[in-house]
């Protein structure tokens, strides 16, 4: 009993390759990053990059296993394998799914701050802190000394408000501190 395929030649399956003597149309799959929609190829040289946008994990192509969109707070550049590979970088989001370079990332804007990966701003800034837009924390701006916040959601150094007389402020201050006696 000969447990080898039927299959000796004619169309590959959609997304593989079949050089001579292959034995199952599945045996050798378009490379991660690549891709075909032909039926038709002996060799990965005609498995092509991914289109930007995209991602193509091993075997991808036609109609059944198409490339697929990036995931959302992600970017995908012409050759991707894994859509999750390429994250809009920290100080910026996305909520879509064709980014194609960090550029087409959503800078976040002030008040907020955003971590790598995001699809919406991560947070709010913390008290004693101020978040410009593409701010990386909710704690990477402090309130200068002499200077503080009990607020969330500052955009710049002038919203922190002035230290009290007879109060001290030092940097990243939520509430001013009394001075002591004497």
């Amino acid at each position: 009993v000969s447990t080898q395929s039927t299959w000796a030649s004619g169309n590959c399956t959609y997304g593989h390759y079949c050089p001579s003597g292959t034995v199952y149309p599945t045996d050798y799959p378009c490379p991660a990053g690549r891709y075909s929609d032909a039926s038709t190829l002996t060799d990965p040289g005609g498995c092509i990059a991914c289109p930007a946008g995209k991602a193509c994990a091993f075997g991808t192509g036609g109609p059944d296993n198409p490339p697929i969109s990036c995931s959302p707070g992600y970017f995908c550049p012409q050759g991707t394998a894994d859509p999750s590979t390429y994250p809009c970088a920290v100080g910026s989001y996305s909520a879509y799914t064709t980014l194609t370079n960090q550029s087409e990332c959503t800078t976040c804007p002030a008040g907020q701050y955003c971590s790598a990966g995001q699809t919406s701003p991560t947070g709010v800034c913390s008290p004693g802190y101020y978040c410009p837009r593409g701010s990386p924390t909710p704690t990477t701006y402090p309130c200068p000394a002499g200077r503080y916040s009990s607020y969330t959601n500052l955009t710049s150094p002038e919203e922190c408000s002035p230290c009290i007389l007879g109060y001290y402020c030092p940097s990243a201050a939520s509430s001013p501190t009394a001075c002591p006696s004497g």
